[in-house]
């Protein structure tokens, strides 16, 4: 397992090497791109961290052509954006002959800037087409990233946000920095059809709902699902909530988990395989309790006060919820973060981020966050 973990580290690395040092970088003044590349391949919260700086590329640049590479299972989030023109996708098994496919796509496009905002092996090979093309990287201050997780030196003087980061890597090119804000949009056709399912499921429009999602990539990452479980009861006997589950497919065992462990009924829609789906149900929620994942950026798209309980992760990774709206639950425990991403297995042995966290924490953050809505001032 660490010899694991230890390889995808130094792939890293040497993969920051390569592109940090194969990028271009030109004023501003010489640069007056017609056609735009950005890539970034995965996943669901780190292209949602993008769109602001979609935006941004708009109002620079109206004319232009803006384009977007990801993988297959994450255009999704794209649909519908209004300020891209055309989305590519790339195989999901991200295979050689997918890649070489790709690339001869994306080099009959002869684009003038390419912004590569994933920076590993497969965006490198990419975003090097034959031609005239600008590139331009984002920083991963992957050795402050190092010495923080492996050594526990803290080199984070200001805490800068992923979504900021990316904008820095279309700096020369005139980006003023575009305010927070992420961009999903979901069809009427599905969310017509998502409420109708819904419905069906026992949902009431306009009573109190919550939203709650137990999963996330990586076993440190996820607050027991049993002290989900116990929330969630407690939220139905104190506040008379409904509680919807949401959950993409790999999260249908960690939802149903919870919901077996529930004392009362809630509505679990977890197991979809449509992000469109997932977020037309998590907009008829009043609020979102999650872990650090995808859902919780998802919630922040949507606009969605959120809830976010942080176990190996933390926020000198970039990766937090912002605004008012947003509250972080955590413990700060020594040994976080002990991934950027999370890992398998707790490597102490204890999952203290995690255990440490009380069910009656998150149940004070959580009512909060509704007594600072208006419309929900009633809650004692």
């Amino acid at each position: 397992m660490w010899k694991r973990v230890l390889k995808r580290q130094w792939h890293g690395f040497v993969a920051w090497v390569i592109c940090t040092n194969n990028s271009q970088k030109l004023p501003v003044d010489f640069l007056t791109p017609e056609k735009i590349l950005i890539i970034r391949l995965s996943s669901l919260g780190d292209i949602l961290l993008t769109t602001p700086l979609i935006r941004a590329l708009r109002k620079r640049f109206p004319q232009a052509q803006i384009d977007f590479v990801v993988k297959a299972q994450f255009a999704e989030v794209l649909y519908n954006n209004p300020y891209l023109n055309q989305i590519h996708t790339l195989d999901p098994k991200s295979n050689w002959p997918s890649l070489k496919k790709l690339k001869k796509r994306l080099r009959k496009e002869n684009y003038d800037v390419i912004l590569d905002l994933h920076k590993n092996f497969r965006s490198f090979f990419l975003r090097n087409l034959a031609g005239k093309a600008q590139i331009f990287g984002y920083r991963k201050y992957i050795l402050k990233r190092l010495l923080l997780i492996y050594l526990g030196v803290n080199l984070y003087t200001k805490i800068k946000p992923v979504y900021l980061r990316y904008q820095d890597a279309a700096a020369p090119l005139g980006i003023k920095e575009e305010p927070f804000g992420l961009d999903f949009v979901v069809t009427k056709e599905v969310e017509h059809r998502i409420i109708e399912r819904l419905k069906n499921k026992g949902w009431v429009p306009d009573k109190l709902t919550i939203g709650v999602a137990p999963g996330a990539g990586f076993f440190t990452k996820r607050w027991p699902a049993e002290r989900f479980a116990r929330l969630a009861d407690v939220l139905i006997e104190k506040l008379n909530a409904q509680i919807l589950i949401l959950g993409g497919v790999d999260d249908e065992h960690v939802s149903n988990t919870m919901e077996n462990a529930m004392r009362f009924d809630a509505m679990n829609f977890s197991g979809s395989r449509s992000i469109q789906e997932t977020g037309a149900a998590m907009k008829q929620c009043t609020m979102i309790v999650s872990n650090d994942s995808g859902l919780m950026h998802l919630a922040q798209a949507l606009n969605k006060p959120v809830v976010a309980i942080f176990g190996s992760t933390t926020r000198e990774l970039g990766f937090f919820p912002q605004g008012e709206n947003a509250r972080i639950v955590e413990k700060p425990i020594g040994c976080r973060p002990c991934s950027h991403i999370g890992r398998d297995f707790c490597p102490r042995g204890h999952f203290r981020c995690m255990k440490a966290i009380p069910v009656e924490e998150v149940m004070e953050a959580t009512i909060k966050v509704l007594k600072s809505k208006k419309e929900f001032g009633v809650v004692n």
